[in-house]
């Protein structure tokens, strides 16, 4: 199916219609945006519905992080560690997983630069990421302290996105136009980018599996797309035992599979993480992982199993 541009005439929906005055992915919104309509302020939120045009021709809206192919051999150059969690039960702040930090950093990385976005006190947040870090060898720049957020990136020898809420981290990549440039310095140059919790949401297909509140409206749901899957972090088995009457976490991931041409979802629990070298994946930690195919029953998976195959374009 192609996509279309959201101007396109034959387009009637007022979705499409609040969408043609929506901003770029990686522009900020002017202030006259908040005036609009939550469709309006967030595009994304439509982007995936199929619509018809009035040729009745099957149609959908673009996705905002589809950039030009990077060209053959670029994801070689990919290195991810991709955290559940940042604070395990009984543990300090990155205990249970500082020695694939140091690993994974390993000796040619000696400054990396923290993404806080996803909190609202930075300052803080920065302060606990500085003193982790030094503990374990490195300086740490924090992006929010930055004159230029853009030539931080462009500079990093590592990236670390932390963990808070998926949407004010994504709506803040956006604003200051770094999308972009993050997927480009990690799958072409090697930039060695470390994610937890919301990091992680957000180095994937999109935030849709996300368990936060959408308390600000990013432009698009759409992630920096350094992997062809989703993650739901922090995931919970469900419980026989609980009264609790809500959905369980199985049950929404099994929703968001009942949409078409929805990307695979790994369950990663507490105490897990993915490593990703290239086009090698592999599951460590202490917990394992339940994965969760559109049309299938979910498969678990134990810690040193290869995920390789997840980094193919299959759903």
């Amino acid at each position: 199916m192609n996509n279309i541009q959201v101007q396109d005439p034959n387009l009637l929906s007022v979705e499409a219609r609040f969408s043609r005055n929506a901003p770029s992915a990686d522009r900020s919104r002017s202030a006259s945006s908040k005036l609009r309509p939550p469709a309006a302020r967030c595009p994304g939120f439509v982007s995936a519905l199929t619509l018809r045009s009035a040729r009745g021709s099957r149609l959908s809206l673009p996705s905002r992080s589809r950039s030009k192919p990077l060209g053959p051999g670029a994801m070689m150059k990919r290195r991810l560690l991709l955290v559940s969690n940042s604070t395990l039960h009984g543990g300090g702040y990155l205990d249970h997983c500082q020695q694939h930090i140091q690993h994974f950093f390993g000796k040619q990385v000696q400054r990396i630069l923290f993404v806080p976005y996803a909190l609202h006190d930075r300052d803080s947040y920065a302060k606990l990421v500085r003193d982790k870090f030094r503990s374990l060898g490195y300086e740490v720049d924090s992006i929010h302290e930055a004159a230029d957020p853009l030539q931080a990136v462009r500079k990093a020898q590592g990236i670390f996105i932390g963990g808070g809420n998926t949407f004010r981290l994504l709506k803040t990549l956006y604003d200051h136009n770094l999308m972009s440039e993050i997927k480009r310095r990690v799958l072409v140059e090697g930039l060695p980018y470390m994610g937890s919790s919301a990091g992680t949401n957000v180095s994937t297909v999109s935030i849709h599996t996300t368990n936060d509140m959408p308390i600000v409206y990013p432009p698009t749901l759409a992630a920096i797309g350094l992997l062809p899957f989703n993650i739901n972090p922090h995931y919970l088995d469900p419980d026989p035992n609980s009264k609790h009457m809500g959905e369980t976490r199985e049950q929404r991931i099994v929703q968001y599979h009942e949409e078409p041409d929805t990307p695979r979802v790994l369950g990663l629990r507490e105490g897990s993480m993915l490593l990703v070298e290239g086009e090698k994946a592999t599951l460590l930690g202490s917990t394992g992982a339940r994965l969760f195919t559109r049309g299938q029953a979910p498969a678990e998976y134990t810690p040193g199993s290869d995920l390789s195959f997840l980094l193919t374009e299959q759903k």
